[in-house]
Protein backbone atom coordinates (compact mmCIF):
# COMPACT_ATOMS: atom_id res chain seq x y z
CA UNK A 1 0.00 0.00 0.00
CA UNK A 2 2.88 2.40 0.62
CA UNK A 3 3.89 2.09 -2.96
CA UNK A 4 0.23 3.14 -3.56
CA UNK A 5 0.33 6.14 -1.34
CA UNK A 6 3.67 7.64 -3.02
CA UNK A 7 2.26 7.27 -6.48
CA UNK A 8 -0.69 9.05 -5.39
CA UNK A 9 1.45 11.85 -3.68
CA UNK A 10 3.22 12.23 -6.91
CA UNK A 11 0.71 12.55 -9.18
CA UNK A 12 -0.65 15.15 -6.93
CA UNK A 13 2.27 17.10 -7.09
CA UNK A 14 2.57 16.93 -10.94
CA UNK A 15 -0.67 18.61 -10.84
CA UNK A 16 -1.96 15.37 -12.31
CA UNK A 17 -0.36 15.62 -15.54
CA UNK A 18 -2.13 13.48 -18.46
CA UNK A 19 -5.40 14.68 -18.38
CA UNK A 20 -7.09 11.33 -17.07
CA UNK A 21 -9.54 10.89 -14.77
CA UNK A 22 -9.15 11.75 -11.17
CA UNK A 23 -11.09 9.54 -8.31
CA UNK A 24 -10.73 10.97 -5.04
CA UNK A 25 -11.82 8.95 -1.87
CA UNK A 26 -12.46 10.92 1.33
CA UNK A 27 -14.21 10.75 4.48
CA UNK A 28 -15.98 13.45 6.93
CA UNK A 29 -14.27 16.61 8.19
CA UNK A 30 -13.87 15.23 11.39
CA UNK A 31 -10.74 13.01 9.67
CA UNK A 32 -10.83 10.70 12.92
CA UNK A 33 -9.25 6.86 12.39
CA UNK A 34 -12.11 5.32 10.89
CA UNK A 35 -12.65 7.61 8.31
CA UNK A 36 -8.40 7.97 7.45
CA UNK A 37 -8.19 4.34 7.26
CA UNK A 38 -11.23 3.49 5.06
CA UNK A 39 -10.18 6.26 2.96
CA UNK A 40 -6.83 5.49 2.06
CA UNK A 41 -7.34 1.29 2.32
CA UNK A 42 -10.87 1.74 0.10
CA UNK A 43 -9.08 3.84 -2.86
CA UNK A 44 -5.82 1.16 -2.50
CA UNK A 45 -8.81 -1.64 -3.53
CA UNK A 46 -10.24 0.65 -6.33
CA UNK A 47 -7.15 1.05 -7.56
CA UNK A 48 -6.37 -2.40 -7.71
CA UNK A 49 -9.43 -2.51 -10.20
CA UNK A 50 -9.08 0.41 -12.42
CA UNK A 51 -5.77 1.60 -13.93
CA UNK A 52 -6.65 3.88 -15.81
CA UNK A 53 -8.12 6.17 -13.55
CA UNK A 54 -5.74 7.78 -10.65
CA UNK A 55 -7.09 7.30 -7.18
CA UNK A 56 -6.32 9.94 -4.68
CA UNK A 57 -6.87 8.89 -1.12
CA UNK A 58 -7.57 12.37 0.58
CA UNK A 59 -7.70 13.16 4.23
CA UNK A 60 -10.27 15.68 4.58
CA UNK A 61 -8.07 18.10 6.62
CA UNK A 62 -5.70 20.95 5.92
CA UNK A 63 -2.01 19.80 6.73
CA UNK A 64 -1.77 21.81 9.59
CA UNK A 65 -4.37 20.42 11.59
CA UNK A 66 -2.81 16.79 11.42
CA UNK A 67 -1.12 16.74 14.79
CA UNK A 68 -4.17 17.49 16.37
CA UNK A 69 -5.46 14.04 15.50
CA UNK A 70 -3.35 12.42 17.53
CA UNK A 71 -4.65 8.51 17.07
CA UNK A 72 -4.27 8.71 13.73
CA UNK A 73 -0.89 10.08 13.41
CA UNK A 74 0.30 7.76 15.98
CA UNK A 75 -0.85 4.49 13.84
CA UNK A 76 0.08 5.85 10.99
CA UNK A 77 3.72 6.52 12.26
CA UNK A 78 3.77 3.03 13.99
CA UNK A 79 2.98 1.25 10.13
CA UNK A 80 5.66 3.44 8.19
CA UNK A 81 3.19 5.69 6.92
CA UNK A 82 5.01 9.36 7.52
CA UNK A 83 3.02 12.79 6.52
CA UNK A 84 4.80 12.86 3.12
CA UNK A 85 2.88 10.16 2.04
CA UNK A 86 -0.47 11.50 2.40
CA UNK A 87 -2.63 14.38 0.72
CA UNK A 88 -4.80 16.91 2.81
CA UNK A 89 -7.72 17.84 1.07
CA UNK A 90 -6.16 21.58 0.47
CA UNK A 91 -3.74 20.10 -2.26
CA UNK A 92 -6.38 19.09 -4.77
CA UNK A 93 -8.58 21.74 -6.30
CA UNK A 94 -11.30 19.79 -6.55
CA UNK A 95 -13.48 22.05 -8.03
CA UNK A 96 -10.89 22.53 -10.92
CA UNK A 97 -11.35 19.10 -11.62
CA UNK A 98 -14.83 18.94 -11.61
CA UNK A 99 -15.00 21.41 -14.35
CA UNK A 100 -13.06 19.94 -16.02
CA UNK A 101 -15.26 17.02 -16.44
CA UNK A 102 -12.19 14.81 -14.73
CA UNK A 103 -13.42 14.41 -11.59
CA UNK A 104 -15.07 10.94 -9.76
CA UNK A 105 -15.69 11.12 -5.55
CA UNK A 106 -16.17 8.27 -3.41
CA UNK A 107 -17.41 8.98 -0.11
CA UNK A 108 -16.40 7.16 3.09
CA UNK A 109 -17.70 7.25 6.42
CA UNK A 110 -19.92 9.73 5.47
CA UNK A 111 -23.06 9.82 2.82
CA UNK A 112 -23.08 13.45 1.51
CA UNK A 113 -21.79 16.93 0.53
CA UNK A 114 -22.57 19.86 2.48
CA UNK A 115 -21.57 23.27 2.30
CA UNK A 116 -18.63 24.64 0.10
CA UNK A 117 -18.38 21.20 -1.09
CA UNK A 118 -22.14 20.67 -1.94
CA UNK A 119 -21.48 21.64 -6.04
CA UNK A 120 -19.40 18.82 -6.01
CA UNK A 121 -22.26 16.15 -5.17
CA UNK A 122 -22.53 15.32 -8.87
CA UNK A 123 -19.38 13.86 -8.96
CA UNK A 124 -20.33 11.42 -5.92
CA UNK A 125 -20.51 7.79 -7.78
CA UNK A 126 -20.36 5.71 -4.89
CA UNK A 127 -20.86 5.78 -0.94
CA UNK A 128 -19.77 3.10 1.63
CA UNK A 129 -20.85 4.46 5.16
CA UNK A 130 -22.40 2.82 8.43
CA UNK A 131 -24.84 5.54 9.56
CA UNK A 132 -28.44 5.67 8.67
CA UNK A 133 -28.58 8.72 6.03
CA UNK A 134 -30.83 12.05 7.35
CA UNK A 135 -32.68 12.51 3.91
CA UNK A 136 -32.98 10.11 0.71
CA UNK A 137 -29.82 9.73 -1.41
CA UNK A 138 -29.19 8.75 -4.89
CA UNK A 139 -28.01 5.78 -6.43
CA UNK A 140 -24.42 3.90 -5.71
CA UNK A 141 -24.59 3.77 -1.71
CA UNK A 142 -23.99 1.37 0.54
CA UNK A 143 -25.02 2.06 4.15
CA UNK A 144 -24.88 -0.51 6.48
CA UNK A 145 -25.07 -0.01 10.85
CA UNK A 146 -21.55 -2.08 11.86
CA UNK A 147 -19.43 -0.34 14.16
CA UNK A 148 -16.95 0.82 11.87
CA UNK A 149 -16.95 1.79 8.48
CA UNK A 150 -13.46 -0.34 8.23
CA UNK A 151 -15.12 -3.32 8.89
CA UNK A 152 -17.02 -2.36 5.27
CA UNK A 153 -13.86 -1.62 3.97
CA UNK A 154 -11.95 -5.01 5.04
CA UNK A 155 -15.09 -7.28 3.78
CA UNK A 156 -14.76 -5.81 0.46
CA UNK A 157 -11.06 -6.70 0.41
CA UNK A 158 -11.61 -9.71 1.17
CA UNK A 159 -13.92 -10.31 -1.42
CA UNK A 160 -12.47 -8.93 -4.15
CA UNK A 161 -9.03 -8.57 -4.02
CA UNK A 162 -7.36 -10.31 -0.61
CA UNK A 163 -3.99 -10.18 -1.84
CA UNK A 164 -4.06 -6.91 -0.84
CA UNK A 165 -4.29 -7.32 2.63
CA UNK A 166 -0.66 -7.53 3.46
CA UNK A 167 0.48 -6.78 7.99
CA UNK A 168 0.07 -3.23 7.23
CA UNK A 169 -3.57 -3.59 5.29
CA UNK A 170 -4.57 -5.69 8.21
CA UNK A 171 -2.74 -3.90 11.04
CA UNK A 172 -4.80 -0.77 9.86
CA UNK A 173 -7.65 -1.95 9.57
CA UNK A 174 -7.94 -4.30 12.58
CA UNK A 175 -6.61 -1.25 15.05
CA UNK A 176 -9.39 1.25 13.54
CA UNK A 177 -12.04 -1.56 13.99
CA UNK A 178 -10.96 -2.33 17.50
CA UNK A 179 -10.84 1.23 18.35
CA UNK A 180 -13.96 2.52 16.88
CA UNK A 181 -16.60 -0.71 19.00
CA UNK A 182 -14.44 0.35 21.73
CA UNK A 183 -12.86 -3.13 21.49
CA UNK A 184 -16.35 -5.30 20.82
CA UNK A 185 -17.09 -3.75 24.62
CA UNK A 186 -20.94 -4.97 25.13
CA UNK A 187 -21.34 -1.82 27.79
CA UNK A 188 -20.75 0.89 24.41
CA UNK A 189 -22.63 -1.46 22.42
CA UNK A 190 -21.20 -0.37 19.06
CA UNK A 191 -19.48 -3.50 17.72
CA UNK A 192 -22.03 -6.04 15.54
CA UNK A 193 -21.35 -9.50 14.75
CA UNK A 194 -19.83 -8.52 11.49
CA UNK A 195 -17.30 -6.36 13.10
CA UNK A 196 -16.49 -9.29 14.73
CA UNK A 197 -15.77 -11.44 11.79
CA UNK A 198 -13.74 -8.85 10.31
CA UNK A 199 -11.58 -8.82 13.15
CA UNK A 200 -11.40 -12.74 13.72
CA UNK A 201 -10.26 -12.86 9.65
CA UNK A 202 -7.85 -9.76 10.04
CA UNK A 203 -5.63 -10.61 13.10
CA UNK A 204 -4.24 -13.96 11.73
CA UNK A 205 -3.27 -11.43 8.77
CA UNK A 206 -1.55 -8.51 11.50
CA UNK A 207 1.57 -8.49 12.83
CA UNK A 208 1.14 -9.92 15.92
CA UNK A 209 -0.40 -7.43 18.24
CA UNK A 210 -3.49 -8.93 19.95
CA UNK A 211 -7.17 -6.71 19.92
CA UNK A 212 -6.50 -5.89 23.54
CA UNK A 213 -2.94 -4.16 22.55
CA UNK A 214 -4.27 -2.14 19.73
CA UNK A 215 -7.07 -1.02 21.66
CA UNK A 216 -5.18 0.11 24.81
CA UNK A 217 -2.14 1.76 22.42
CA UNK A 218 -4.77 3.66 20.27
CA UNK A 219 -6.97 4.42 23.00
CA UNK A 220 -3.90 5.95 25.00
CA UNK A 221 -3.10 7.97 21.79
CA UNK A 222 -6.25 9.23 21.21
CA UNK A 223 -6.06 10.68 24.45
CA UNK A 224 -2.94 11.99 24.84
CA UNK A 225 -3.66 15.86 24.42
CA UNK A 226 -0.81 17.09 26.84
CA UNK A 227 0.47 18.78 24.03
CA UNK A 228 -3.24 20.64 23.21
CA UNK A 229 -4.79 23.40 24.15
CA UNK A 230 -8.58 23.69 25.24
CA UNK A 231 -9.52 24.90 21.90
CA UNK A 232 -6.60 22.76 19.53
CA UNK A 233 -8.72 20.09 21.55
CA UNK A 234 -11.97 20.97 20.41
CA UNK A 235 -10.62 20.88 16.81
CA UNK A 236 -9.57 17.89 17.23
CA UNK A 237 -12.58 15.66 16.45
CA UNK A 238 -15.80 18.20 15.12
CA UNK A 239 -18.30 17.93 13.09
CA UNK A 240 -21.31 20.53 12.31
CA UNK A 241 -25.02 20.63 12.66
CA UNK A 242 -26.45 23.32 10.97
CA UNK A 243 -30.04 24.63 10.51
CA UNK A 244 -31.30 28.34 9.13
CA UNK A 245 -31.92 30.15 12.78
CA UNK A 246 -28.76 28.34 14.53
CA UNK A 247 -25.81 26.09 13.84
CA UNK A 248 -23.73 24.27 16.26
CA UNK A 249 -20.10 22.16 16.36
CA UNK A 250 -20.44 18.93 18.13
CA UNK A 251 -17.18 18.33 19.49
CA UNK A 252 -16.05 14.91 20.75
CA UNK A 253 -13.44 15.16 23.43
CA UNK A 254 -11.30 11.85 25.09
CA UNK A 255 -12.51 12.31 28.13
CA UNK A 256 -15.41 13.21 30.40
CA UNK A 257 -16.84 16.97 29.82
CA UNK A 258 -17.03 17.48 33.34
CA UNK A 259 -12.74 17.43 33.23
CA UNK A 260 -12.44 19.12 30.36
CA UNK A 261 -14.75 22.21 31.26
CA UNK A 262 -12.26 22.47 34.58
CA UNK A 263 -9.71 23.59 32.43
CA UNK A 264 -9.06 27.42 32.87
CA UNK A 265 -9.22 28.29 29.24
CA UNK A 266 -12.45 25.72 28.68
CA UNK A 267 -15.21 28.44 28.22
CA UNK A 268 -12.85 30.88 26.23
CA UNK A 269 -12.13 28.32 24.10
CA UNK A 270 -15.75 27.19 22.71
CA UNK A 271 -16.42 31.00 22.61
CA UNK A 272 -13.70 31.39 20.43
CA UNK A 273 -14.96 27.99 18.37
CA UNK A 274 -18.14 29.47 17.70
CA UNK A 275 -16.56 32.76 16.79
CA UNK A 276 -14.27 31.30 13.65
CA UNK A 277 -16.82 28.74 12.61
CA UNK A 278 -19.19 31.74 12.63
CA UNK A 279 -21.80 29.06 14.75
CA UNK A 280 -24.16 29.64 17.49
CA UNK A 281 -23.54 26.36 19.75
CA UNK A 282 -21.09 23.96 21.21
CA UNK A 283 -22.00 20.33 21.92
CA UNK A 284 -19.32 18.76 23.84
CA UNK A 285 -19.59 15.35 24.26
CA UNK A 286 -16.78 13.01 25.98
CA UNK A 287 -16.58 9.30 26.89
CA UNK A 288 -14.28 7.60 29.73
CA UNK A 289 -13.47 3.91 29.47
CA UNK A 290 -12.34 1.74 32.05
CA UNK A 291 -13.84 -0.30 34.85
CA UNK A 292 -17.08 1.32 33.42
CA UNK A 293 -18.11 3.19 30.41
CA UNK A 294 -19.45 6.40 30.63
CA UNK A 295 -20.60 9.35 28.96
CA UNK A 296 -21.75 12.54 29.24
CA UNK A 297 -22.77 15.86 27.47
CA UNK A 298 -22.59 19.35 27.40
CA UNK A 299 -24.23 22.29 25.47
CA UNK A 300 -22.18 25.93 25.34
CA UNK A 301 -23.72 28.95 23.96
CA UNK A 302 -23.61 32.36 25.02
CA UNK A 303 -27.13 32.74 23.39
CA UNK A 304 -29.65 32.11 26.21
CA UNK A 305 -32.33 31.20 24.62
CA UNK A 306 -30.25 28.89 22.04
CA UNK A 307 -28.68 26.94 24.46
CA UNK A 308 -32.30 26.30 26.45
CA UNK A 309 -33.74 25.24 23.50
CA UNK A 310 -30.99 23.01 22.36
CA UNK A 311 -30.77 21.46 25.53
CA UNK A 312 -34.88 21.01 26.22
CA UNK A 313 -34.55 19.37 22.89
CA UNK A 314 -31.46 16.48 24.04
CA UNK A 315 -33.44 15.62 26.96
CA UNK A 316 -36.67 15.29 25.33
CA UNK A 317 -34.91 13.04 22.63
CA UNK A 318 -36.78 9.64 22.53
CA UNK A 319 -35.64 7.82 19.64
CA UNK A 320 -32.83 7.67 21.14
CA UNK A 321 -33.33 8.25 24.77
CA UNK A 322 -29.87 9.38 25.97
CA UNK A 323 -30.77 9.21 29.49
CA UNK A 324 -29.55 13.57 30.41
CA UNK A 325 -29.64 14.55 33.71
CA UNK A 326 -28.45 17.92 34.60
CA UNK A 327 -25.50 18.13 36.93
CA UNK A 328 -23.84 21.62 38.70
CA UNK A 329 -21.48 23.13 36.05
CA UNK A 330 -19.04 26.26 36.74
CA UNK A 331 -19.72 28.16 34.09
CA UNK A 332 -22.92 29.87 33.50
CA UNK A 333 -23.02 29.67 29.67
CA UNK A 334 -22.58 26.09 29.74
CA UNK A 335 -25.20 23.06 30.70
CA UNK A 336 -23.95 20.00 31.88
CA UNK A 337 -25.39 16.59 31.75
CA UNK A 338 -24.54 13.10 33.08
CA UNK A 339 -26.12 10.61 30.08
CA UNK A 340 -27.34 7.53 31.32
CA UNK A 341 -27.76 6.30 27.38
CA UNK A 342 -23.85 5.39 26.97
CA UNK A 343 -24.25 3.44 24.02
CA UNK A 344 -25.57 6.73 22.34
CA UNK A 345 -22.51 7.87 20.69
CA UNK A 346 -22.05 11.08 17.87
CA UNK A 347 -23.36 9.17 15.66
CA UNK A 348 -26.52 9.17 17.75
CA UNK A 349 -27.19 12.46 19.13
CA UNK A 350 -26.03 14.23 15.60
CA UNK A 351 -28.95 13.45 13.77
CA UNK A 352 -31.04 14.59 16.65
CA UNK A 353 -29.58 17.55 16.61
CA UNK A 354 -29.67 18.35 12.85
CA UNK A 355 -33.48 17.27 12.96
CA UNK A 356 -33.92 20.21 15.97
CA UNK A 357 -32.37 22.78 14.12
CA UNK A 358 -33.68 22.05 10.64
CA UNK A 359 -36.99 22.19 12.68
CA UNK A 360 -36.38 25.91 13.32
CA UNK A 361 -38.16 28.68 11.57
CA UNK A 362 -35.69 30.53 9.26
CA UNK A 363 -35.32 34.36 10.59
CA UNK A 364 -37.72 36.61 9.00
CA UNK A 365 -36.68 37.80 5.54
CA UNK A 366 -34.07 35.44 5.41
CA UNK A 367 -33.69 33.22 2.48
CA UNK A 368 -33.85 29.41 3.11
CA UNK A 369 -31.66 28.31 0.30
CA UNK A 370 -28.31 26.33 1.01
CA UNK A 371 -26.25 26.70 4.14
CA UNK A 372 -23.06 28.59 4.19
CA UNK A 373 -20.11 26.88 5.58
CA UNK A 374 -21.23 28.85 8.88
CA UNK A 375 -24.58 27.67 8.73
CA UNK A 376 -26.64 30.73 7.52
CA UNK A 377 -28.53 30.39 4.41
CA UNK A 378 -27.18 31.85 1.11
CA UNK A 379 -29.20 32.68 -1.71
CA UNK A 380 -30.16 29.86 -4.14
CA UNK A 381 -28.14 29.98 -7.49
CA UNK A 382 -29.21 28.13 -10.46
CA UNK A 383 -26.97 25.54 -10.92
CA UNK A 384 -24.69 24.92 -14.18
CA UNK A 385 -25.58 21.04 -15.76
CA UNK A 386 -22.73 18.69 -14.48
CA UNK A 387 -20.28 17.70 -16.76
CA UNK A 388 -20.75 14.11 -18.39
CA UNK A 389 -19.27 11.57 -16.39
CA UNK A 390 -18.12 7.77 -16.81
CA UNK A 391 -19.83 5.40 -15.65
CA UNK A 392 -19.52 4.83 -11.76
CA UNK A 393 -16.84 1.96 -10.62
CA UNK A 394 -17.91 -1.31 -10.14
CA UNK A 395 -15.60 -3.41 -8.07
CA UNK A 396 -18.39 -6.34 -8.17
CA UNK A 397 -18.65 -6.85 -12.00
CA UNK A 398 -14.63 -6.83 -12.36
CA UNK A 399 -13.52 -8.65 -9.50
CA UNK A 400 -12.35 -12.37 -9.41
CA UNK A 401 -14.51 -13.53 -6.19
CA UNK A 402 -12.72 -16.91 -6.45
CA UNK A 403 -9.99 -18.01 -3.75
CA UNK A 404 -7.55 -17.17 -2.95
CA UNK A 405 -8.15 -14.05 -4.32
CA UNK A 406 -12.08 -14.24 -2.16
CA UNK A 407 -13.46 -15.57 0.71
CA UNK A 408 -14.47 -18.92 0.66
CA UNK A 409 -17.87 -18.75 1.24
CA UNK A 410 -17.86 -22.41 2.10
CA UNK A 411 -16.34 -21.80 5.08
CA UNK A 412 -19.60 -22.03 7.05
CA UNK A 413 -23.05 -21.24 6.63
CA UNK A 414 -22.35 -18.22 9.32
CA UNK A 415 -19.56 -16.72 7.17
CA UNK A 416 -21.90 -16.75 4.14
CA UNK A 417 -24.71 -15.57 5.44
CA UNK A 418 -22.78 -12.25 6.85
CA UNK A 419 -20.82 -11.52 3.87
CA UNK A 420 -23.77 -11.38 1.55
CA UNK A 421 -25.67 -8.57 3.93
CA UNK A 422 -28.82 -6.80 4.16
CA UNK A 423 -27.69 -3.64 3.29
CA UNK A 424 -29.56 -0.45 3.82
CA UNK A 425 -29.81 1.62 1.08
CA UNK A 426 -31.46 4.31 0.09
CA UNK A 427 -31.55 5.55 -4.23
CA UNK A 428 -33.26 8.19 -5.63
CA UNK A 429 -36.42 5.90 -6.94
CA UNK A 430 -38.01 5.55 -3.52
CA UNK A 431 -37.72 5.39 0.41
CA UNK A 432 -34.95 4.30 1.81
CA UNK A 433 -35.27 0.35 1.75
CA UNK A 434 -33.46 -2.91 2.84
CA UNK A 435 -32.10 -4.68 -0.01
CA UNK A 436 -29.77 -8.27 -0.24
CA UNK A 437 -27.66 -8.08 -3.31
CA UNK A 438 -24.13 -6.97 -4.03
CA UNK A 439 -21.70 -5.44 -1.57
CA UNK A 440 -21.24 -2.62 -4.03
CA UNK A 441 -24.93 -1.30 -5.13
CA UNK A 442 -25.11 -0.47 -8.77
Amino acid sequence: MLRFLKDSKAAVSRQFAGGGRVHAVFGNESCDLDSAAASLTYAYLLSSMDRETLFVPVLNIPEQEYPLKTEVTFFLHKLGIGKEHLVFRPELDLAALHRAGRLLITLVDRHRLDGPDAPLQPCVVHVLDHRQPDRPLSDDVVIEPVGSCCTLVAERLFQLNRSLIDRTVADLLLGTIVLDTVNMSAAAQRGTPKDRLMISFLEPLSSGDSPDQLFEMLQRAKGDVSRLSSFELLRKDQKAADGAALSAVVCSVPMLVKDFVRAPDAVSACNQLCQSTGRDLVVLMGSQTGTEFSRDLAVFSAKDEARNQVCAALEGAVTPCLGLSRVSSPHQRLTLFSQANVAASRKAVLPLLQAHLAALPAPAGSDSGELSPVGRPTPRRASPPPPALPHPVRPEVSADLRPPNGIDLALSAQVAALLEPTSTVSTARGPTSTVRGPLIAS
